[in-house]
């Protein structure tokens, strides 16, 4: 409801409430002084004759409930990025003169990630098959898509959403477009969506980012659930009913529900090869068993599911976090909500060249520090509020995955150095041997925890004709420590600009076919007709 220049109430009514509100209106004489309208319709009004307010509302997110929330209050950024160089400055000296300091830190990072790897690998067991919901006891369920650059992917977007298996009048579809993206708001105009198919515009202002986005589709949205998708993803058919039957087995502190992602076009290049074995090993083993202990895990940015009434409560999106899924993990975690994890699928596109892929996975890192940064502000107060099982998650993924990819050039480069001056396997005393002990510890369990959950979540996906390139993992490390140094720089110069990652640019598509791929086997991979520039 808004009250018009004139006096005049405008009314964005549900089609169940237009009698009743007509009656009413007319009963009392105020027929005159309410318009009813269309949600959309009052929707576009609403944005267009407030949008600098607007504006201002879907960039505050949770510092609108606490500024210690959010990365937009102060500068936690550019702080934290010198609080990381220093720290590797530390580093450098304690490799250069005395090693062993250096080992013993990155092996108590290393074993922290390794046990929590292996509890969650522990806990893997097959989710509950879930019974099929009456279509008249299933919610109005609001998907948020945010769109920018995605002219490329609109007609599978609409191709994907169209089969849903849900009722069309219980499914608002939000189109969250960029103010000046005339590209994919001209696609738009000429696509043929169904009615429950609403454009909104997202008023100009900054920073430009998906969460911005998110947080007006928030204020929009008419479901007691919300689910977010990219415009190249391809969910399963069945993955909003899923989600409806977790929420009711998982009671009222269940927040959200994460599907699997499960990468496409992992054909493209031995980047995207190994990309798919990093998410069978995420999404199909470890965030699976991490959810099956009870214990708090980073969203993934897309086919994630939550409870409205939540978001609302926790502030919805940081609009200034370019990680904004794994900050949001962490905040319903300290608002006392659970995240879980769901069987569902989702087909996801992945860069498929060297830059591409750095420019996604420097945002990412850049998003990690910062959230870390942000919940570090009171410690006292975080670490309360999340317990220490959680505490010892968030510390050892948010803080230890970039950490450690900043630390690995410096901690291999060291290894090098000693060797080649000490004569490798010959040592004058204990600390030598030491510390050689402690570097093949750290290197065993870094990368052969890694490896091991590549290949069990290949397996669970059937992946197991692609096992050969989980020797590549540790160059794919390697670059991730590329990104992560590149991440420090972008931190300082500019740690708010969003680095748009290009879709609709596959070359190879693994599942052709459609979206019916629950733990089916590949196959061959089927080309298609490159998109873009690859």
């Amino acid at each position: 409801m808004l009250r018009l220049p004139d006096g005049r109430l405008l009314v964005a009514a549900k089609a169940r409430s237009v009698t009743r509100l007509a009656a009413f209106s007319r009963s009392f004489g105020l027929s005159a002084n309410i318009l009813l309208s269309a949600p959309r319709v009052f929707t576009r009004y609403v944005v267009d004759v407030a949008g600098a307010a607007l504006a201002d509302y879907v960039q505050s997110g949770p510092a609108a409930i606490d500024p210690d929330l959010s990365a937009g209050s102060g500068a936690p950024a550019r702080y934290g990025a010198q609080v990381l160089v220093l720290c590797s400055v530390i580093a450098l000296i304690a490799a250069a003169y005395e090693p062993l300091l250096l080992d013993l830190a990155f092996a108590a990072l290393f074993i922290a990630i390794t046990a929590l790897r292996l509890v969650a690998l522990t806990a893997l067991v097959e989710e509950p098959k879930s019974e099929r919901i009456p279509d008249d006891q299933l919610p109005i369920y609001t998907l948020l898509i945010p769109l920018y650059r995605e002219s490329r992917c609109l007609g599978g977007l609409l191709r994907a959403l169209r089969a849903l298996d849900y009722p069309e009048a219980k499914l608002d579809i939000k189109l969250l477009v960029e103010h000046g993206d005339a590209e994919t708001r001209a696609a738009l105009a000429v696509l043929d969506a169904p009615s429950n198919f609403e454009t909104i515009v997202v008023p100009q202002g900054s920073p430009r980012t998906k969460p911005r986005a998110l947080n007006l589709g928030l204020a929009a949205a008419r479901g007691a659930i919300i689910g977010v998708f990219d415009a190249e993803d391809r969910p399963e058919p069945g993955q909003l009913r899923d989600a409806v039957q977790a929420f009711l087995r998982g009671g009222p502190q269940l927040a959200c529900v994460q599907a699997r992602l499960v990468i496409d076009n992992r054909a493209d290049s031995w980047i995207t090869r190994v990309f798919a074995l990093e998410y069978a090993g995420l999404f199909d083993a470890l965030l699976p068993g991490l959810s099956r202990c009870g214990l708090m895990f980073p969203l993934g940015g897309t086919s994630n599911h939550f409870r409205t009434a939540v978001l609302d409560r926790v502030g919805g999106w940081d609009a200034w976090n370019l990680t904004e899924d794994a900050d949001l993990g962490v905040r319903l975690a300290r608002f006392g909500y659970r995240c879980a994890t769901i069987s569902s699928s989702t087909l996801e596109e992945a860069p498929n060249t060297h830059r591409a892929w750095l420019r996604q996975r420097t945002r990412w890192l850049m998003g990690y520090v910062v959230t870390w940064i942000v919940h570090m502000r009171r410690p006292v107060r975080l670490h309360r509020e999340l317990g220490w099982r959680n505490a010892l998650v968030f510390h050892a993924f948010i803080g230890g995955v970039p950490i450690s990819a900043l630390m690995l050039p410096i901690f291999v480069g060291g290894l090098i150095v000693d060797g080649l001056s000490s004569g490798w396997l010959v040592f004058d005393d204990w600390v030598g041997w030491l510390e050689l002990a402690l570097t093949g510890t750290n290197l065993v369990l870094g990368f052969g925890t890694a490896m091991a959950i590549a290949a069990i979540g290949a397996d669970r996906r059937n992946l197991t004709g692609q096992a050969r390139w989980i020797a590549l993992v540790p160059l794919y490390w390697l670059m991730s420590s590329v990104a992560a140094w590149r991440a420090v720089w972008r931190l300082i110069r500019a740690p708010h600009v969003w680095e748009k990652t290009e879709h609709g640019l596959a070359r190879t598509s693994a599942s052709a076919a459609g979206p019916g791929f629950r733990r089916s086997a590949p196959g061959p991979s089927r080309p298609r007709r490159a998109r873009g520039r690859g």
